[in-house]
């Protein structure tokens, strides 16, 4: 690279330094003929992220070298800056300090034309195939960054380069002045500076022609080893987009969820300051345990319940940092626990069912009796003491659980009696039934419970062997007819309403 610096050049430019990070706000360019554009910052935005990318920002801290673009073939007429990117993106603009004289006073120079083009790369960071380009004016604007942003967005997919180039369009006195950094020099060895030896910084030189046969060549490599590393900056709007996958939706109690990040985020030292300390996922799941941070992983879940798992994904930016979250809803099943009652009249004694998210019912009575699979079963004991149990499942199939009591029958010849001769009719009931009772049980009582042993309705019998029972007020359902007769029940019969 040529060198164009006097002593006085040199001190406007380490002016220009100072200046340029203490200044105010970049001044805005424009684009064609468009009205300026302000460039905003965007904080918190989800799906897509725009920052403006300064890789990294104290490269443009060092010291200070311009150098000029002209349409001149004895000088530089472009220069092309590297990005490597591992995802697709968006280029909004450029930010860059480009001069147009060196007096630090803003618009006393005519804007001059240029234009801004982006390009593939290839391994040495060399501009190829060209993707997009536009006009530009490039203003004065003292010593201040100038923000020059396209009226159409180029998309890229991978690694890329930007170039400011001056053409025909140009008169041959104009010129722009770009300023970056670079290592000092004294004819052999470099001394001081912030270069990092990416050799990311290329000039087109029209009298110039490079080891890979082009004009592009790379400072860092073939001009004296020059470690000028920060030419310009892309303001880039990245894919950002937080997105996982779980193995299961529903899982038993102690059971494990595989959850598998699929999230798109740029980590690449150009485009991110993560560092450490700096999470890049921040998983919840929303039990209280707190925030981890891995890229995918295996969690477990002791209470049935649902929760509301998050993954939310951080970009730490250089003008910006930026947040997309995804949820997805995992069930865990709650635990059956097994519990009934009964009420008892005389041979038959029927089982109301308490359990807690049951699904399917085993009964065991103790008799030898086959087991009993459903809900509220009538059963029909032989004289003597028995223990009932029931076992009970849950919907998911993921536990079962076994309550059992003790039960003692005295069963005397009235009871056998009342099971053969009374007789209720018709099941299923509609607004009432019949209940036909032998005269030995006048005087007593007919009963309606529910299926948890609560009465909904006493009928007194008197003298009549028919009693008619209306089913007013009471809903559509399963229910139990007793008959009670000196204080005890001598009869239990399950019959079902339906209104």
């Amino acid at each position: 690279m040529r060198k164009l610096y006097t002593f006085i050049l040199s001190f406007f430019i380490g002016m220009f330094m100072v200046g340029a990070q203490t200044n105010q706000p970049p001044i805005i360019g424009t684009t064609g003929n468009a009205n300026p554009i302000i460039l905003k910052s965007v904080a918190n935005k989800t799906v897509n992220c725009i920052d403006s990318v300064r890789y990294p920002q104290s490269k443009l801290t060092g010291i200070a070298e311009t150098g000029p673009l002209t349409n001149n073939t004895a000088a530089q007429t472009g220069i092309s800056q590297a990005y490597h990117l591992n995802t697709a993106a968006t280029i909004n603009g450029i930010g860059a300090y480009l001069l147009l004289d060196f007096d630090g006073v803003p618009g006393n120079v005519a804007p001059v034309v240029a234009k801004i083009k982006v390009y593939d790369i290839d391994g040495q960071n060399y501009p190829t195939t060209q993707i997009d380009s536009a006009m530009i004016q490039v203003a004065d604007v003292g010593f201040n960054e100038q923000v020059l942003m396209f009226s159409s967005p180029v998309a890229v997919t991978d690694s890329f380069a930007i170039t400011i180039e001056m053409g025909t369009f140009n008169a041959t006195t104009d010129t722009i002045y770009y300023t970056t950094n670079v290592c000092g020099w004294d004819g052999s060895v470099c001394l001081v500076g912030d270069g990092n030896n990416e050799d990311l910084s290329c000039v087109l030189s029209p009298d110039f022609v490079s080891a890979n046969g082009s004009s592009w060549f790379n400072n860092n490599i073939e001009v004296f080893g020059w470690n000028i590393d920060m030419l310009m900056h892309p303001i880039i709007e990245q894919n950002f987009t937080s997105t996982y996958t779980t193995d299961v939706d529903s899982i038993c109690p102690n059971g494990s969820v595989v959850f598998t990040n699929n999230s798109v985020l740029n980590t690449v030292s150009m485009f991110n300051q993560y560092g450490a300390g700096m999470p890049l996922y921040e998983w919840d799941f929303d039990d209280g345990s707190g925030i981890y941070n891995p890229f995918d992983t295996t969690y477990g879940y002791v209470a049935p319940g649902g929760y509301n798992t998050q993954l939310k994904l951080n970009y730490y930016g250089y003008s910006t940092n930026c947040v997309d979250s995804s949820n997805h809803l995992i069930t865990v099943h709650d635990t059956a626990i097994a519990n009934f009652g009964f009420v008892a009249g005389g041979v038959s004694f029927a089982f109301y069912d308490s359990s807690s998210y049951a699904n399917t019912y085993s009964w065991d009575f103790g008799d030898g009796s086959p087991l009993d699979i459903t809900q509220n079963p009538v059963h029909t004991f032989p004289l003597g003491s028995y223990q009932v149990c029931l076992t009970v499942t849950d919907s998911a199939g993921c536990s079962s659980d076994m309550f059992c009591d003790s039960v003692t029958f005295a069963v005397g010849i009235d009871d056998f009696y009342a099971a053969d001769y009374v007789k209720v009719y018709p099941i299923p009931a509609n607004k009432y039934f019949n209940v036909t009772v032998p005269n030995n049980y006048f005087n007593g009582n007919v009963i309606i419970t529910d299926v948890v042993g609560q009465q909904l309705k006493l009928v007194a019998i008197d003298h009549q062997e028919k009693i008619k029972v209306s089913t007013d007020g009471i809903a559509s359902g399963v229910y139990f007819v007793s008959i009670e007769y000196n204080g005890e029940r001598v009869f239990t019969k399950r019959i079902v309403i339906d209104r």
